[in-house]
């Protein structure tokens, strides 16, 4: 009996340890979720990785253009005997719109390529600045950095 009872004691003095040190682990598990979830991490981390994803997924999103086929009239005749022809006109206008999934995408994916197009600016900014044995600050004496013009 008096080694279940050394048996309890042990499991409560564990518990207790446990309990004291669960508030600094949620802390560090707090912060470190925190940290992956915030893309300026990742982009400081890895920025060009992050300029890549960017350019791929805007890339993806653009739509390729229409190829046009011009045939004659011979292969006109030809697919019409053959097959069901259908002609449309290049400037009719379809009742198809996009839907809000596919156009939040796209913005989402324009958004991004913007902001990965401006980090990579910067930082070839500070690449060549850093060739040249500048800071910004000696690039521009009065400390007034011209704001660039964003579409």
């Amino acid at each position: 009996m008096k080694k279940s009872s050394e048996d309890v004691d042990a499991l409560l003095n564990e518990m207790r340890a446990v309990r004291s040190n669960l508030g600094n682990d949620m802390e560090k598990f707090v912060e470190n979720a925190r940290v992956m979830t915030d893309w300026h991490y990742y982009v400081r981390r890895h920025p060009w990785l992050t300029v890549g994803a960017a350019a791929a997924i805007g890339y993806l999103l653009i739509p390729s253009k229409p190829k046009y086929v011009r045939p004659d009239l011979g292969q006109l005749a030809e697919l019409a005997k053959h097959r069901d022809l259908v002609v449309t006109d290049r400037g009719e206008k379809t009742d198809q719109q996009p839907s809000l999934t596919a156009s939040l995408i796209k913005m989402a994916g324009g958004s991004l390529l913007r902001i990965g197009l401006g980090l990579a600016g910067r930082h070839l900014n500070q690449i060549v600045q850093a060739s040249m044995g500048r800071t910004s600050q000696d690039a521009y004496p009065s400390g007034e950095v011209p704001a660039h013009d964003h579409d």
